[in-house]
């Protein structure tokens, strides 16, 4: 489980990242996108949602899907699987 939790601190490395870059995009002037409407805050808001289903996965033993942080995901194709 030790790879599952550096994984989660990764995708909140890279979610910091994002945030930086879109508020430095915002204070240059290049995104006119209001504060947490950018893509970077959109990024940034899915790599925090992976972190969290990963840790999840550490909790439960079993893996979630990012967008619903459930085991078994509504939108998952039948032939896909569930994670």
């Amino acid at each position: 489980m030790n790879d599952l939790g550096a994984a989660a601190r990764h995708w909140e490395f890279l979610a910091d990242q994002a945030e930086d870059r879109a508020r430095r995009e915002r204070d240059l002037g290049l995104d006119l996108s209001l504060p947490g409407n950018s893509p970077g805050d959109s990024q940034a808001r899915l790599y925090r949602r992976t972190a969290d289903a990963l840790r999840l996965e550490i909790r439960t033993g079993r893996p979630h899907c990012a967008c619903h942080l459930q085991e078994k995901c509504p939108n998952a194709a039948p032939e896909k699987g569930n994670r």
